[in-house]
């Protein structure tokens, strides 16, 4: 794979995410981990895509491992929020959308994110 042609698979993989196909990303995903295997936004897609499948746990699994190489990394502390709010865990789930929002404090989303989790 090219530098052009991973950015192209990158988007591809998006783009199939985003039509509600993310089990069809799922090949495509494995296929760049393959030839990038320290790629740290493919398994974030990765993570992804099982959250969407509703797979929590291999999710929870990725998104620790890229915190492992890159603690501060808002993705990984946003999905890990998102998963144990999905596993009704509300203590590591407001600890890590804290995280997420400490490092982007004016998102919205994340804001809200809080708001919610904090209720639960």
């Amino acid at each position: 794979m090219s530098e052009k042609h991973l950015h192209e698979v990158v988007d591809e993989i998006k783009y199939l995410i985003d039509q509600g196909k993310a089990n069809d990303a799922l090949p495509l995903t494995h296929l760049l981990l393959s030839h990038y295997p320290r790629y740290i936004q493919g398994y974030q897609l990765l993570a992804e895509i099982a959250l969407e499948e509703g797979y929590t746990i291999d999710a929870i699994e990725v998104l620790q491992r890229i915190l492992s190489a890159d603690p501060e990394n808002f993705v990984a502390h946003a999905g890990l929020a998102v998963a144990f709010k999905n596993k009704e865990q509300a203590e590591d789930a407001l600890w890590h959308i804290q995280r997420a929002f400490e490092m982007e404090p004016r998102l919205p989303q994340v804001r809200e994110e809080v708001r919610q989790i904090s209720k639960l």
